[in-house]
């Protein structure tokens, strides 16, 4: 296997289960205008101020079935989360009337497993932006992380406390695994490997297998102007190398004599 093409698996593996273990809050689908769209947002931290990342957060109003009015989000990496309600406000200066005004309604925003939750009524006195026409911020500081439902296991400290060790056992195996496959080569080396010649180090080794020559064979069929060139090894000594490994091929595929 080439190494460049195993770097790249590797690292887009890494880069996979990264953005797959630290999603951002999903925002929930877009109403089709701002007068349909109340926003809730807020943080989700711990009593150090430090956000807990992937709790579930529930935004929902109060007796009410209709779709849309009922939502959660997922906390980012810092805490944040945002649920955005369809739900409708009677703007006078519009020219549409709307059919429901939901302003004076009880919204309840709870975290998700446990009993903290909080509520407000929503109405005209809230701060409005270009994608809704209130928005509410509702944090919850102080919160013990231990008794929230998470949307991604992997952020749970029970899953951290019974699989913590062993998944960190696991990663610096490959790890490891990954590091000598890129030392080596990941190739079996043919007719002896380039230590066996006396007069190459370890420095001079790295540079043979940086040109794709890593055993003997490979060697023998070498260039030693295209070593010298691009090495720090010496014409001479390069001529030197490659005739050694020719020498040591004919040693190993002469004839063996009869000891008999």
């Amino acid at each position: 296997m080439n190494r460049v093409p195993f770097v790249r698996v590797v690292a887009l593996l890494a880069i996979v289960l990264l953005a797959s273990s630290l999603l951002l809050p999903m925002i929930a689908q877009a109403e089709h205008s701002a007068d349909h769209r109340f926003r809730v947002k807020g943080k989700v931290t711990r009593a150090n101020g430090q956000g807990i990342a992937d709790v579930k957060v529930r935004a929902y109003v109060q007796g009410s079935s209709i779709d849309g009015q009922d939502r959660t989000a997922c906390t980012g990496v810092d805490g944040s989360y945002l649920i955005q309600l369809h739900m409708h406000y009677d703007v006078a200066e519009t020219e549409e009337k709307v059919s429901e005004d939901d302003s004076g309604k009880t919204v309840l925003v709870e975290l998700v497993g446990s009993s903290i939750s909080r509520d407000f009524i929503t109405g005209p006195n809230y701060p409005v932006d270009l994608e809704a026409w209130g928005v509410k911020v509702i944090d919850f500081d102080s919160v013990d992380p231990g008794g929230l439902t998470y949307c991604s296991s992997i952020f749970s400290p029970s899953f951290w406390n019974t699989y913590g060790i062993p998944l960190v056992v696991v990663v610096v195996i490959i790890v490891a695994v990954a590091v000598l496959f890129l030392r080596f080569g990941g190739k079996k080396s043919v007719g002896g490997t380039l230590s066996e010649l006396p007069g190459i180090g370890r420095a001079k080794m790295d540079e043979l297998e940086r040109l794709g020559i890593r055993d003997l064979r490979t060697l023998a069929k070498a260039d030693p102007q295209y070593i010298s060139d691009n090495t720090s090894i010496g014409h001479k000594h390069a001529k030197k190398l490659v005739q050694k490994a020719k020498e040591r091929l004919a040693e190993q595929h002469a004839p063996k004599a009869d000891t008999a």
